[in-house]
């Protein structure tokens, strides 16, 4: 009896791992897209930690390429100016990046379907963790649409990526020589209104 439950379980086993294959999935003509999801995007703003030249080249030194905003309201009484972070991700790789096998995403903008989690090259730190007492405690990931609504600040503000108050996220999310930026494919979860 132990070796047919055995062979049975083998069997479906080797159906299931045989119906999960990708090479079964059907393709679309002409879509280059990747079928499997890699666990994670990842991307870079300029090492700003590392840049060895003066405060008066860095924009010309790092930022040749991308757009500076200004006008920036930092706090009540300053304004900066920065570069919009969704500059640092390219639409085009994102597209690129993201699995499409029944090729409904096209051309719109894949970069929706992801969460984002800064990392500074200083000292590791992350908008995802902070830390109380001894124990971890965990906060959400940054939403695209909160992502594209900071800044990439220049040295005198220590690389830091700023969120303004109007974002509605909180300060700790700033994160200081912002360097690594990691996107996770995210899963929205909508509780029922009173209708239902």
């Amino acid at each position: 009896m132990k070796k047919l439950f055995s062979l049975f379980f083998i069997l479906m086993l080797a159906l299931n791992i045989t119906a999960c294959d990708d090479s079964s999935s059907k393709a679309e003509s002409g879509v280059t897209h990747p079928t499997t999801a890699s666990p994670f995007l990842h991307y870079t703003f300029p090492d700003q930690l590392n840049y060895t030249g003066t405060l008066a080249d860095e924009a010309a030194a790092l930022f040749t390429g991308y757009t500076l905003t200004g006008g920036v309201t930092y706090d009540s009484t300053t304004t900066v100016s920065g570069y919009s972070t969704d500059q640092f991700v390219s639409k085009d790789a994102v597209i690129a990046a993201t699995p499409d096998l029944e090729g409904v995403l096209g051309t719109n903008d894949a970069r929706k379907l992801y969460s984002v989690v800064v990392v500074s090259n200083n000292d590791g730190f992350d908008n995802r963790t902070k830390f109380a007492g001894t124990s971890p405690k965990y906060n959400a990931d940054i939403r695209w649409d909160q992502f594209v609504q900071g800044y990439l600040l220049d040295l005198t503000y220590s690389g830091k990526i700023f969120f303004p108050t109007a974002v509605g996220i909180a300060k700790m999310y700033n994160v200081q020589y912002a360097y690594d930026i990691y996107m996770f494919r995210k899963i929205e979860v909508k509780r029922p209104d009173a209708a239902g």
